[in-house]
């Protein structure tokens, strides 16, 4: 072979034709060799073999199927034309995986060739295809190739520029920061420098602002005394020295009694959280709105409606609720009673309403929210000219103090949760309704029967009530089988029938509630939380209101 000729050669693409019917191979391969070199292959596992050891063609001809005849070069593999494509397309290997594929389908086969393309056959040819439409698509899928090796070969060499690029980048930073390390350094020092200064600027600044912090408590102090003495025996005064002497003017044995039933309602009626809670709610519902509610006087009012309120409840629980022996104490010292809960559980009862008025803000309540932003810890000057300072709403144990955005954060994501838990709670409800329902049905079904009282059964759990009544049907069935009654026989399948249909559907929803009930339990535990923080913002809210003051008259 002269030089001349081997360049041609290499010019012309190679093609694998895979086809283990010699005589058809050999005829195919005849019409390729004019334009391409054609390697015929007797099976796909031989295909694979060369693929995998580096030797890959410009193009792929395989048959669709391998039938076994005594002419075929060997004799066909598992693997058919499906199979062939399925590798290629997931190879790791690129230049593997860009190989074109072309099948010659064995016979029309429309579902067969789908496959084929979803398996990643770049073209199939049906079995009467034309030569020269052969030759047209090997050259439009050889040129697609090509086109894809250059746009390789560019995005390869696009690459390598980068990387070179990037290394002269990492080379210029290193020399810079290798020329300014000195001046990098004297900088740090610099700044470590301004930091520690800073540092004890802002050290002396908190001290000055605990010292006007002292001096303005001094001064609210001055202010308060002076206000005390210009009223000079006022409504004020007067009326704390009357509350005082409510509870001043009982003996000690009346005193202890009062306590005695203070404990008592604290035992039988939860009076630490139930009972203020019921009450809270109960003034909020019948007098409290939050668009006439006046910030400046709230607590002034809220003591003297959750008094009323507190009274009320007493005076229920007297004549409705309270055993014998407590009805006439709690009637005695009703008074004392009321005047005593208010006292001592003064925070309990702002720390309820507070959580009402985060729930409302929740609820998105304009007018709740408008209460809210009063505390901003300003001076206001009411319509009467009184000087009120405003509280602000502070965190606990070294947690900043609470604004709005930080306070909605905290209502948001505990009315989130909150959600979460209802929609649990109605699924449960709903499934122990169709429990109830499936009990009852079983109460029927026993009722039905004469000989069997349903006293005997409702001393077990449902599971073994079911495991009875069964026995019970089976033994039935056992003594009228020897009388040959037919309609008794009838009758006791057709109630076993029914008892396994109510015994499966009581398992499901069993199951379903257990579920659930784990999944109401795990958002509890999520919520957490969120709720202990929504309770902080609570107390902080309950003690702002606490300390709104008039500065001056």
């Amino acid at each position: 072979m002269d030089k001349e000729e081997q360049e041609i050669l290499e010019l012309k693409h190679r093609i694998f034709l895979v086809d283990s019917n010699a005589q058809r191979a050999n005829k195919l391969k005849y019409i390729l060799d004019g334009l391409y070199i054609t390697d015929v292959i007797k099976s796909i596992e031989d295909v694979i073999y060369r693929l995998n050891n580096g030797d890959i063609p410009d193009i792929l001809i395989s048959r669709s199927l391998f039938e076994t005849a005594e002419s075929y070069l060997t004799t066909p593999s598992n693997l058919q034309g499906l199979d062939l494509c399925k590798y290629i397309s997931n190879h790791s290997n690129q230049e593997i995986k860009i190989v074109p594929t072309i099948i010659l389908m064995s016979q029309d086969d429309v579902k067969l060739k789908a496959q084929l393309f979803e398996a990643g056959a770049s073209d199939v040819l049906d079995s009467d295809f034309e030569v020269l439409d052969l030759f047209a698509r090997i050259d439009a899928h050889i040129r697609q190739l090509q086109d894809r090796k250059n746009l390789v070969s560019s995005l390869q060499e696009l690459l390598d520029e980068h990387k070179e690029r990037n290394k002269r980048h990492v080379d210029i930073r290193a020399k810079i920061l290798a020329k300014h390390k000195e001046t990098v350094l004297v900088f740090e020092k610099r700044i470590i420098k301004l930091r520690e200064e800073i540092s004890q600027k802002n050290q002396e600044m908190e001290k000055a602002k605990l010292y006007i912090r002292e001096l303005e408590k001094e001064n609210q102090r001055l202010l308060n005394q002076l206000q005390e003495l210009r009223k000079m025996g006022s409504k004020i005064t007067n009326t704390t020295t009357k509350e005082k002497n409510i509870l001043d003017s009982i003996s000690k044995h009346e005193e202890n009694e009062i306590q005695h039933l203070l404990e008592h309602l604290k035992k039988e009626h939860g009076l630490e959280e139930e009972l203020i809670k019921k009450i809270t709610q109960s003034a909020l519902n019948n007098e409290f709105n939050f668009k006439r509610i006046d910030n400046f006087y709230f607590i002034h009012n809220f003591a003297s409606v959750v008094k009323k309120h507190v009274h009320v409840e007493l005076e229920y629980m007297a004549n409705h609720v309270a055993k014998e022996d407590y009805n006439e104490l709690c009637k005695k010292y009703i008074d004392h009673l009321s005047e005593a809960i208010l006292k001592q559980y003064k925070h309990k009862f702002l720390f309820f309403f507070s959580k009402a008025l985060l729930e409302a803000i929740g609820d998105k309540d304009s007018n709740a929210t408008k209460f809210l932003k009063f505390y901003d810890g300003r001076i206001e000057i009411t319509s009467d000219g009184k000087r009120f300072q405003k509280p602000i709403i502070e965190g606990e144990d070294g947690e900043n103090d609470w604004n709005m955005i930080s306070m909605l954060q905290a209502i948001n994501q505990r009315t989130v949760g909150y959600k979460n838990l209802l929609g649990i709670q109605s699924e449960m409800t709903k499934i122990q309704k169709n429990l109830q329902n499936l009990e009852q049905e079983f109460k029927n079904l026993v009722l039905d029967e004469n000989s069997i009282s349903l006293e005997t059964l409702e001393n077990e759990n449902i599971e073994k009530q079911f495991d009875m009544f069964e026995d019970y049907l089976i033994n039935e069935r056992n003594q009228i089988n020897s009388q040959k009654d037919n309609f008794r026989i009838k009758q006791i399948v057709e109630k076993r029938k029914q008892l396994e249909i109510i015994r499966d559907k009581y398992q499901k929803y069993q199951t379903a509630y257990e579920t659930l009930s784990n999944k109401y339990n795990q958002q509890l535990e999520y919520n957490r939380p969120a709720e202990e923080k929504f309770n902080r913002v609570a107390r902080a809210v309950a003690k702002a209101l606490l300390n709104i003051k008039v500065i001056d008259t």
